[in-house]
């Protein structure tokens, strides 16, 4: 048991103040236009990330 009193007044930078809940559904659905457009926009990043030969030599 912990000896700590919860703040009665939590304020935003107080993690007792935020609540998470996870609503998504477990697998996500993603679309394939969905997958599209991020690799659209994020591919080259993506593409340095996850496999560094890809880098552009500046």
């Amino acid at each position: 048991m912990s000896s700590r009193k919860a703040n009665p007044n939590p304020r935003p930078i107080d993690p007792e103040f935020w609540t998470v809940v996870n609503e998504l559904p477990d697998p996500l659905p993603v679309t394939t236009a969905e997958i599209e457009a991020l690799e659209r926009y994020f591919g080259d990043v993506l593409d340095e990330v996850f496999d560094p030969s890809h880098a552009k030599v500046r």
